[in-house]
């Protein structure tokens, strides 16, 4: 069965790993040389490259091993020739999920690497955190493991892959938006004052916020002095309703900093950012890699009790 999984995915193994060694070279060139200075178009192509490689790959892989196999009516030989369904599916799946997990962990090295040369941002923040450390491999186990869970419910290979594509989208969407700044103590920092509102929050124009500089800022607000976060059902307040309760200022144009900072203590309001610690980074990275392994392996085992259940 090794062998014939082999034989079934070696056309796509081979084409992802050709792919791979083409972006780890871009990688390779653009993080030595300094180009991304002048290629800004070629370093946002690798990085939606990095992103959208675990997904697509593991997708393509995990509905050949089910759908198509199904839509072609050849799971059936083996079926009549002693081998279990579960035998059979495990059998096929194993030596895909080995080895697009190498290939994903070795292009997922280079690019941990990469993110520092090109200087990306620290690898804690949204950008780099996706397409470094461990979580691309558990990214693509994820959707291999969907693909394979679509494909036992659908025999229609092209069907089975769009149903894996959204699945695995919302779940890196909900991860990523809702549940990974949670995976470790979220840290607050009340600052003197607000950051420049028409450049958005660059830390390092504020005093007394180096460390928020190499962070992960997941919130950011007003809120009520001697609190670090809002009142629970009341949003963090931006600088727009400091225009209704402090009249004296109308325009964003006037805005200053002092103004903001007497505005804000006349309501007994203080900023304060929500953030998680550089230092943070790899409790998040196998937090995260260890939600999508666990869903994998939940989405394997349904995909299991589906084959068996099956009529075929």
């Amino acid at each position: 069965m090794t062998w014939v999984s082999w034989r079934l995915h070696r056309t796509q193994l081979l084409i992802a790993g050709a792919f791979a060694v083409a972006v780890v070279g871009t990688m390779s060139a653009t993080g030595t040389s300094g180009a991304w200075v002048q290629e800004d178009g070629l370093r946002a192509q690798v990085i939606v490259t990095l992103y959208a490689l675990p997904v697509v790959a593991g997708i393509i892989m995990g509905t050949t091993v089910t759908a198509r196999e199904r839509e072609r009516l050849t799971n059936r030989l083996a079926w009549t020739q002693g081998i279990s369904r579960t035998r059979w599916l495990v059998s096929s799946l194993w030596p895909v999920a080995l080895a697009g997990a190498v290939g994903v962990g070795a292009v997922s090295a280079v690019a941990t690497w990469w993110v520092d040369a090109v200087h990306l941002g620290t690898r804690i923040q949204p950008t780099s955190f996706d397409i470094s450390g461990v979580v691309p491999v558990a990214y693509f186990l994820g959707a291999l493991a969907l693909g394979v869970l679509a494909g036992s419910v659908l025999r229609n290979e092209g069907l089975a892959g769009a149903v894996a594509v959204v699945a695995t989208v919302a779940s890196r969407v909900v991860v990523g938006s809702d549940v990974r700044a949670h995976l470790a103590p979220v840290r607050h920092q009340a600052l003197a004052t607000a950051p420049p509102f028409d450049l958005g929050p660059i830390w390092s124009a504020v005093p007394g916020t180096a460390t928020l500089q190499d962070s992960w800022v997941v919130a950011q607000g007003f809120v009520p002095v001697g609190r670090t976060s809002p009142v629970p059902g009341h949003p963090w307040l931006q600088v727009n309703v400091l225009y209704d309760r402090c009249p004296s200022v109308t325009q964003a144009a006037q805005v200053s900093r002092d103004w903001v900072r007497e505005c804000a203590g006349s309501l007994h309001l203080h900023y304060v950012a929500a953030y998680q610690p550089l230092g943070h980074y790899w409790v998040l990275q196998l937090g995260e890699a260890g939600i999508f392994v666990a869903g994998a392996a939940l989405a394997v085992g349904l995909a299991v009790l589906l084959l068996r259940r099956s009529s075929e």
